[in-house]
Parts: C-alpha cells; structure tokens; sequence
C-alpha cells in the first residue's frame, strides 16, 4: 500500500472516532473529550484502531477484486 492511502485511512478514522465520541451525551466540547477523563483517549485509540482495521479491510478487499 502506498503511505498516502495509509495516512488517509488514519485520518479517516480519527476523524470518526472523534465524531463518535463527540456524540456521547456527558462530553460538552473537543478539549472535555480529550482532557475530562484517560479513558476516553483510550476509546479513542481503540476506535480508530477498529475503524483503521474496516477501512484496510476494504482496501486491500478492493485491490483484490482488480487483480
């Protein structure tokens, strides 16, 4: 895999995983969600684990079926 398309997932994923912790009803802003309390950096890390995982999945799944 090329390192854009390696970056890209990443940010991708970030991205959702602050989206979907930004959707949990006690966080009020971006800097809560960080700083509140560690196990929400540690949620954070395993959702853009979770989400990287889907997204190279569907990568590598996509480059299989051009070959």
């Amino acid at each position: 895999m090329k390192n854009r398309s390696i970056l890209i997932i990443l940010l991708i994923s970030f991205g959702l995983s602050l989206t979907l912790g930004l959707l949990d009803s006690e966080t009020q802003s971006l800097i809560h969600l960080l700083t509140a309390e560690p196990a929400n950096v540690v949620a954070l890390l395993l959702y853009t684990a979770v989400f990287s995982l889907a997204g190279f999945t569907i990568l590598g799944l996509g480059r299989l079926g051009r070959k």
